[in-house]
């Protein structure tokens, strides 16, 4: 558990640059980090969900977070009892709608009803 919290902590201080933020999904780094999403560990969520918040503030790795089923864990950690879970989790949901690409799947999905 240290080592994914600490692999989360890494990719969330990193990504607070444009270019690591672009260079992390492009060397494939987000279907790693979003498996850690089965953590049983709070820590390691609501760094998960802190990293993935970091990595959507660029626009190809908005499309990319919805490519590699990214909203499947962000709608599960949306409904997390862990307050900071949850708002980091709604903060990148907001961020992927921004991206005009992203909104047909989004919807298709039901993320709407997982909002309310």
């Amino acid at each position: 558990q240290d080592t994914h919290l600490q692999a989360c902590l890494a990719v969330r201080q990193l990504s607070l640059t444009p270019k690591c933020r672009f260079q992390f999904v492009e060397m494939k780094g987000l279907q790693p980090l979003l498996a850690l999403a089965d953590s049983e560990s709070i820590e390691v969520q609501r760094e998960l969900a802190a990293a993935l918040r970091n990595l959507s503030l660029s626009e190809q790795n908005k499309i990319s977070i919805v490519r590699h089923n990214g909203m499947d864990v962000l709608i599960k950690f949306a409904h997390s009892l862990d307050v900071e879970i949850a708002h980091q989790s709604c903060g990148v949901l907001a961020n992927l709608a921004e991206a005009l690409e992203n909104q047909g799947p989004m919807i298709e999905t039901g993320l709407l009803q997982h909002l309310k």
